[in-house]
């Protein structure tokens, strides 16, 4: 991972007027996350079935500090578990909250370090768009089956995996 955060860019082009960028490390982990997705949706998966969730929380933690797709790459792992879909969505909101918690109070830190104000409308924004992708959330839910919901989980990962590979997240 070292290795290919070093390297330059692979290439570069454009999309809507914006030049987007290719990078090594991306690339590698966006096409991890879409072929592990692909895998997943049509058929192939069950091998990350036995994997002990402290391995896959180990492997997200450190894929995820390097990138910075912890959720990607946390959801990935739970989509090969076959869990309920409440117990998918909980625990990824679970962990969420405390990295988020986590993040917050390093922020605030660094902010009154640099001498500027705590910027809490923006804090309030953030909470008040969980609350409200919570509700929507919740009665979406209830909406769609399980093998339903892990197909859309399992599509967003795969369009995701692909964005960043290409550069455009």
């Amino acid at each position: 991972m070292a290795r290919l955060t070093d390297l330059q860019e692979i290439g570069s082009w454009s999309l809507f007027g914006k030049t987007l960028s290719v990078c090594p490390l991306k690339l590698v982990i966006g096409l991890s996350l879409a072929a592990f997705s692909a895998w997943e949706l049509f058929g192939g998966g069950g091998g990350i079935r036995g994997v002990p969730l402290w391995a896959g929380g180990l492997a997200s933690g450190l894929l995820g500090g390097l990138t910075g797709h912890q959720g990607a790459i946390r959801s990935a792992f739970f989509l090969g578990k076959n869990m309920p879909k409440e117990t998918f969505i909980a625990t990824g909101a679970a962990v969420a909250c405390v990295v988020d918690f986590t993040r917050l109070a390093v922020y605030m830190q660094l902010f009154r370090e640099l001498g500027g104000s705590v910027p809490w409308p923006v804090i309030g924004a953030g909470i008040a768009g969980a609350a409200v992708g919570l509700w929507i959330g919740r009665h979406g839910l209830q909406r769609i089956s399980g093998d339903g919901f892990r197909k859309v989980v399992g599509v967003g990962l795969l369009v995701f995996g692909v964005f960043l590979a290409g550069g455009v997240v």
